[in-house]
Parts: C-alpha cells; structure tokens; sequence
C-alpha cells in the first residue's frame, strides 16, 4: 500500500493521482480575467447571454429595422372647417337638416310653391245697379218699380211695367199738394205680380166716406218686390 501524493508527477508510479483538480496558488498558475472575445482557455466566458444591438431612436417613418415603430396608429389628416355646400371628404357635414326656403306665391315648383293655395278674386270695385255680370252685379237685387195714375171714379187699377216673380209691396202717396180741405184715404187692394187697384176715400167738411171722382188728382207709386 501506498500513499497518494500529489505532487507526484509520473503517471506510471503508483503514487501518482490522476485527474487531480487545478489549483490555484501562489506559486502555481495565477488567475486571469475573463475575455467577453476569447473563444478558448481559462478567459473564455461559457453560455454567455446574446446582447442585443444598441438602443436606437424610434423613426416613425422607419419601414424596418430596430428603429421601426410597429402597430403605429392612423392619424387622420388635419381637421378643416366644415362645408355646409360639401358634399364629400373631411368637410362635409352629415345629417344636415333640410334649408328653410321662404315661399312663393308665383313659384310653380320646389320648396317655394305653395301647395293648395285659395283661389283670391279680382279686387272690390263698386257695385252697379245696372251690371248683370262680374262683381260689381248685385245679386237679389229687389225690382223697384214706381209711376204716377189719376183717378177715374174713384178708383184705378195699374198695370206693372215688369211681371214680379211674387206680389209687391205697394205705396200709393198724393203727388200733388193738397189745395183743398179735403183729405184723402187710399186704400191699395191686394197686388198681383203684373197689377194692383187703388180706390180714394174723401174724409173731409163737404163728404164723408164718399167715393169721389178726384178727377185731375195725380197719384204716385211705388212698387218693390222680387
């Protein structure tokens, strides 16, 4: 049996250690610091972590590269005053309620006509008692029928110029003034649509209730009705 020993330096003695560890003293091999470029030997760096590129300024015009910016969002372009007239891009104005035109009496079309409007008639001009047509007719108007007559025995009977549609209404008056005490009282019978009677009653100092003649008397007339 024999002792190992270390120093032992002949690989065939029997005291020769194999596979001994390297130490690190001051009279054997000294150590040395790392090299990050070495690829060998006791300054080589094992499994040292890849280092990216240095850091660069982003570019947001960059289309590659570390300075690209990915996922950059749309601007859109700058805003612009809206358009009411527009019709299309940034400055049109959507939903825009509906332009308010005042109407027109005289437009035949579009948002001025006037749909419906009244039928206004001709301005009012007097009215004419002789018109028969137009505005200034007067419609319903009454028929207005007047004359004088004498006496004749006391009693007359006038014939109407015009038919009535029905009897008049009859005022018999003296067209003469009275030159005499006598007084008469006319009495008007019922008038047809083409005639009346009328017969004088004297009531005076010389008769009284007579018929009389009253020849040269005028009598005046007056007959209205439709």
């Amino acid at each position: 049996m024999v002792h190992a020993d270390w120093e032992e330096e002949r690989e065939y003695a029997p005291s020769y250690i194999k596979n001994k560890p390297l130490l690190l003293t001051s009279g054997g091999a000294t150590q040395q610091a790392a090299d990050w470029e070495a690829t060998g030997g006791p300054t080589q760096i094992l499994n040292k972590p890849t280092i990216p590129s240095a850091q660069v300024y982003a570019d947001w015009n960059a289309t590659q590269g570390a300075a690209q910016i990915l996922n950059k969002p749309t601007i859109p372009a700058p805003q612009q005053p809206a358009n009411f007239n527009a019709t299309g891009g940034p400055t049109q104005i959507l939903n825009q309620p509906p332009v308010l035109v005042q109407s027109d009496w005289l437009a035949t079309g579009g948002l001025a006509q006037i749909l419906n409007k009244p039928v206004i008639p001709d301005s009012q001009s007097p009215v004419d008692w002789g018109a028969t047509s137009g505005y200034t007719r007067i419609i319903n108007k009454p028929n207005i029928q007047a004359g004088q007559f004498k006496l004749t025995e006391g009693k007359a009977t006038v014939t109407f110029g015009t038919s009535f549609k029905n009897p008049p209404a009859v005022t018999v008056t003296l067209a003469e003034p009275v030159d005499h005490a006598d007084v008469y009282s006319l009495n008007v019978a019922e008038a047809s649509t083409q005639l009346f009677t009328v017969s004088a009653y004297c009531s005076g100092p010389s008769t009284s209730n007579t018929v009389l003649p009253a020849l040269g008397e005028t009598f005046s007339w007056i007959a209205i009705g439709m």
